[in-house]
């Protein structure tokens, strides 16, 4: 289901525009929400990704530039748990760990692509065949406006692959 395109326009310095899409499908390739208060939307679809998902084969990215990771109240009772299958344990907050996690899942998704999906439609084709599954990598972000120069261009980057 496609709801338009969020625009990025040189955010924080950064001279660069490019268009996220706002889609919904199941695995979603991403998802724009607008409001915070389609914050439960989101958290709606963390627990279905959680539920339809074999854990040791998940990681999940939170990231929250605008506040403390607010927008994820209900992620922080699963962090609460000792699940070791979240990306560091703990909601992404500030610039310098927010780009390396962009940058990581930038290197995983090239390397990935680039060596190991060449022949396979796509990570679940691979996942169906192979002995040796590609974890599912999904990326929960809010605050786009507040992401510094170098995390949006990683942004952009992983952006490419999403496509």
């Amino acid at each position: 289901m496609s709801c338009g395109l969020l625009e990025i326009k040189g955010k924080n310095g950064a001279n660069m525009d490019f268009c996220l899409p706002k889609v919904y499908p199941f695995p979603p390739k991403s998802l724009y929400i607008e409001h915070e208060k389609d914050g439960q939307f989101l958290r709606e679809m963390l627990m279905r990704l959680l539920s339809s998902t074999p854990l040791v084969q998940l990681e999940v990215i939170l990231v929250d530039a605008l506040s403390l990771g607010g927008i994820f109240n209900l992620v922080r009772r699963i962090l609460d748990k000792d699940n070791d299958f979240i990306y560091q344990q703990k909601i992404l907050t500030e610039s310098e760990e927010i780009k390396e996690a962009l940058k990581y899942l930038y290197e995983y998704l090239k390397v990935n692509l680039q060596e190991k999906l060449a022949g396979f439609k796509d990570f679940a084709h691979y996942n169906e065949i192979k002995e040796d599954p590609l974890p599912l990598k999904a990326l929960f972000l809010s605050g786009v406006d507040a992401l510094s120069s170098d995390a949006l261009y990683y942004l952009e980057k992983n952006h490419a692959f999403w496509l």
